[in-house]
């Protein structure tokens, strides 16, 4: 797994672009964003700490499997890029699914 900074133009939420892997179904309550947006505003080196965690899907693009509401965050907040661990491409869609609900524990 390689962790690098990426555009956050080029990060894409899960909507169910990477086959074998759902959309992420998780619904955040406006109250709950705000917190996690302040959060960040704060602390901004918990993002060196807790990564977004993404799939290429296609050339230079990516989706998020974990963090899509940081990332989104970010995206409001002004971010030009955000750290991420980039799992490789070839990444078996079950695991994908594992690390994505692992990843929502808390909420999902």
């Amino acid at each position: 797994m390689e962790r690098k900074e990426i555009e956050v133009s080029l990060i894409t939420p899960n909507k169910g672009q990477v086959p074998g892997l759902p959309r992420n179904p998780r619904l955040v309550k406006k109250e709950r964003y705000e917190t996690t947006k302040r959060s960040i505003e704060e602390c901004p080196e918990m993002l060196d700490l807790r990564e977004v965690i993404v799939v290429e899907y296609m050339e230079g693009k990516y989706v998020a499997v974990c963090g899509n509401l940081r990332l989104r965050a970010c995206k409001e907040l002004g971010y030009k890029t955000v750290p991420c661990k980039v799992l490789p491409g070839d990444t078996p869609p079950k695991k994908l699914r594992e690390y994505a609900a692992k990843g929502n524990i808390n909420y999902g």
